[in-house]
């Protein structure tokens, strides 16, 4: 995993695979792609910035998610819900429904904050258009400084729009 110090790195929009999607992130995260058990695409990876570590699990979901916010809303709650058993969480805020991603209207997210058995406290947000998820992390170790929002980009695209993509893919 490749380590960062603040100083060094300016954030930047980095596409994620070939999906059409893309993330403000300190680095290019993407390690891993694999396929779920039914046959969806998932791109997963992290990357760590001092005592900070981002983390981007994004689903090119095979059978689309209905086109309700409930329906969409409850998929997002319920992926995020399995994670926290993975990620050993402790506590959680609850979540924040009814978000939307400003120039995307069929784009849906939660967010939640949440706390490990180590301490480390998280930020999450779940976003989906029906036919992406896209679940992003910051994971600040429990002895990091505070940090400035404006450092801190959380821009996610689920555009497919072909004009989006980089030149090449």
């Amino acid at each position: 995993m490749p380590f960062f110090t603040l100083a060094q790195v300016d954030f930047a929009k980095f596409y994620i695979g070939s999906s059409g999607c893309s993330i403000v992130a300190p680095g290019y995260m993407i390690t891993d792609s694999t396929y779920s058990e039914d046959s969806s695409l998932i791109y997963s990876g992290e990357i760590a910035l001092d005592s900070f570590h981002f983390f981007i699990i994004l689903v090119d979901i095979k059978n689309p998610i209905p086109d309700s916010g409930l329906a969409r809303e409850t998929v997002l709650v319920n992926y995020l819900d399995h994670l926290k058993s993975s990620f050993s969480i402790t506590e959680s805020v609850g979540y924040g429904r009814g978000h939307t991603l400003p120039g995307y209207d069929q784009a849906l997210g939660v967010l939640d904050y949440w706390k490990d058995e180590f301490g480390d406290s998280w930020s999450v947000k779940g976003w989906t258009d029906g036919d992406t998820g896209c679940f992003r992390y910051l994971r600040a170790g429990s002895l990091s400084k505070p940090f400035n929002r404006k450092r801190l980009p959380e821009r996610v695209s689920l555009s497919r729009n072909v004009a989006d993509y980089p030149s090449g893919l």
